[in-house]
């Protein structure tokens, strides 16, 4: 871990894509054939630019960095469809190893149909998923809401793409009841890492705090500069891939969230054997 100085907080908010659900690699199965239709790779830097951002946005950075012959709305009318079936097989981080990543990659690139295999896609999650629950997700989220301290959803994503992904969650996310879905949202006038998403999700608290006291997680580097655009405070969880030292912004960086230890900001510690 690497420590800075902390501040107490008393609310928390929640990114979602590659935080609490292990949708990014679903958003990497979906982007990588359509990508490979046209020779192109969807690479892991290309999908650090985009995450976190608005659909359109990311839309355009894919077709301008992979020169891809289709307009914003032709790609992400393309993606939908494979998310439609993918987004609702989605489980709770992690619940993929990164050692997946090139599979997908490999596997999309071979395929020439125009369907996605479910058939193969759960056997291969089901294969590589190494345990049933998350336990430092939902042992942190449970834990908080036993504590009544306030959490919401700052997610970037659509609430059309938020029912796929949440439909088998819900019990998890009944507990963050204040949710900005940020592409749908009108007061979200721009995506990460603009802060517009964390000033409009910590105005939806009933108390309205100020910012200083909301903490974010975050698994994303616009995300982190988001959140500290906001005023916040941000735990990144980010992918073991990722180059640490593009996340300067980051109050405290973790392997996982079982390593999050509450009262570093003030909230209550874990109690033994506590989910």
């Amino acid at each position: 871990m690497i420590k800075m100085t902390f501040k107490p907080v008393t609310h928390v908010l929640f990114d979602m894509d590659g935080l609490l659900l292990n949708t990014e690699d679903l958003y990497t199965i979906g982007f990588q054939k359509i990508a490979s239709r046209y020779g192109k790779e969807f690479t892991f830097s290309l999908k650090n630019k985009i995450m976190g951002q608005q659909s359109k946005e990311f839309a355009r950075i894919i077709i301008n960095e992979l020169d891809l012959p289709l307009t914003p709305d032709e790609f992400l009318t393309e993606t939908r469809k494979f998310f439609n079936d993918l987004f609702p097989q989605c489980r709770i981080m992690p619940a993929v190893p990164v050692a997946s990543y090139a599979c997908y990659t490999n596997y999309f690139k071979q395929v020439a149909n125009e369907s996605i295999d479910r058939y193969v896609i759960a056997i291969m999650c089901k294969q590589q998923r190494p345990a049933p629950y998350s336990f430092g997700v939902e042992k942190l989220i449970y834990h908080l809401h036993k504590n009544n301290i306030p959490m919401g959803l700052a997610t970037s994503s659509s609430i059309e793409s938020y029912e796929l992904k949440a439909c088998q969650h819900r019990k998890l996310f009944d507990l963050l009841p204040y949710k900005t879905w940020g592409t749908s949202d009108p007061q979200v006038k721009n995506g990460k890492p603009s802060p517009d998403i964390f000033f409009v999700a910590a105005a939806k608290f009933p108390d309205k705090p100020a910012t200083e006291k909301c903490l974010v997680f975050e698994d994303s580097i616009n995300g982190v500069k988001a959140a500290r655009a906001a005023g916040m405070q941000v735990v990144m969880v980010p992918d073991p891939r990722l180059d640490r030292s593009l996340a300067t912004e980051a109050t405290i960086i973790l392997n996982s969230m079982e390593d999050f230890q509450p009262e570093l900001f003030g909230l209550p510690p874990f109690e033994n054997n506590n989910i």
